[in-house]
């Protein structure tokens, strides 16, 4: 009887969250897996050209500068990045480390099961911080175009002040300071995700 095929997708659900054991059991050792770090790349050498992305103990993700010819993957191509592997060579290994090449049924089925999950909190994931971003911008536009009609307004009393009842000044001072809160606030919280 010949290889079984395990699709990309239950071998990778498999990996999920085991990168850096996979790695060291097939001959890759990392001298940091913080992602803030720039260390030697275990394939090709060098002194900084290489780092792990944040995701890295998740998804194995990475970057190499490669000495001018940047490299980036998934935990699968720094296998390929490393040792020279074709996509092939990279799955069955990760598959038989994982102990997932010789699957029955059953546990092929929950695996597969588990992947279609994944992938669906994935794109949930993606689509919740996507409408998230669309709703906040949307906040920000508004707060800027209010900020920007008091300015208006401000500017326009000042050539017809006897016309018009000037809004007072402490009331202008808390709508515009609002402004640089919420926008102050939606900056500090984009640059923490």
């Amino acid at each position: 009887m010949g290889k079984r095929f395990i699709p990309y997708d239950q071998i990778r659900t498999a990996a999920y969250g085991r990168w850096d054991y996979i790695h060291r059991a097939l001959g890759i050792n990392l001298s940091t897996t913080n992602h803030r770090k720039h260390t030697p790349c275990p394939a090709c050498g060098g002194k900084d050209r290489f780092r792990v992305q944040a995701d890295y103990a998740d998804l194995g993700r990475w970057f190499c500068g490669g000495g001018g010819d940047p490299q980036a993957g998934d935990g699968f191509g720094l296998l390929g990045h490393a040792h020279g592997w074709d996509t092939q060579q990279q799955f069955t290994a990760v598959a038989e480390l994982l102990g997932i090449a010789t699957l029955d049924r059953a546990d092929a089925a929950q695996l597969r099961a588990k992947a279609r999950r994944q992938q669906a909190e994935r794109e949930a994931q993606a689509k919740a911080k996507t409408d998230r971003i669309r709703r906040d911008a949307a906040v920000i536009d508004a707060l800027r175009n209010f900020d920007n009609a008091i300015e208006s307004r401000q500017r326009v009393q000042a050539s017809v002040r006897p016309r018009c009842i000037e809004p007072q000044l402490d009331e202008i001072t808390a709508v515009q300071e609002l402004v640089r809160c919420l926008v102050g606030s939606y900056a500090r919280g984009v640059q923490n995700v």
